[in-house]
């Protein structure tokens, strides 16, 4: 993959005597797409947590939706009458809880055999979230790509936002 991007590496500079965790960001293209990858930290419970983002520039007129893992709060909302959207694929709505403002849409981006199965079998989205909303699809991950293994499932991450892209540029 990496002979196919074009990818600048920024690296911020850091002040001596600081404790501010400063995160190196990429930018560049990759398949005529403005590509993005770069961290920040969020404090929960007095805790810092890594996040990391691949944001890839899209057009997709209007609709927007957020895919997520299920968990004790999307099983709430849905106790709650919050309705998601259902694919038909057992295994796959076991797992994911996606809202948007159009489910045909989004019923038809997921009925591709090849993005449930890179889906289920080969990403891990706990603390993950795919959007589509104001001109990206966007993946925002609570992790740090630290590892050649991290890095190389990233790379199957971005296999998927850009798959996702194909199948919205071929259902208009």
């Amino acid at each position: 993959m990496n002979l196919k991007v074009i990818i600048y590496l920024k690296i911020p500079e850091h002040k001596m005597f600081s404790l501010e965790w400063k995160y190196p960001f990429m930018t560049g293209n990759f398949l005529n797409r403005s590509l993005n990858i770069f961290m920040y930290v969020t404090n929960r419970i007095g805790y810092p947590l890594p996040h990391t983002i691949v944001t890839i520039d899209v057009l997709h007129y209007g609709k927007t939706f957020s895919l997520k893992t299920e968990s004790i709060t999307t099983r709430a909302k849905r106790m709650a009458g919050m309705n998601d959207v259902i694919i038909g694929d057992p295994e796959f709505d076991d797992l994911f809880y996606i809202e948007t403002n159009d489910p045909g849409f989004v019923g038809s981006l997921l009925e591709d055999d090849d993005i449930r199965e890179l889906m289920i079998r080969h990403l891990n989205l706990n603390n993950a979230r795919i959007t589509l909303e104001q001109s990206q699809l966007k993946y925002d991950e609570q992790v740090i790509l630290n590892t050649t293994e991290k890095r190389k499932r990233f790379e199957k991450v971005i296999l998927l936002l850009y798959m996702l892209i194909k199948r919205m540029e071929n259902t208009r």
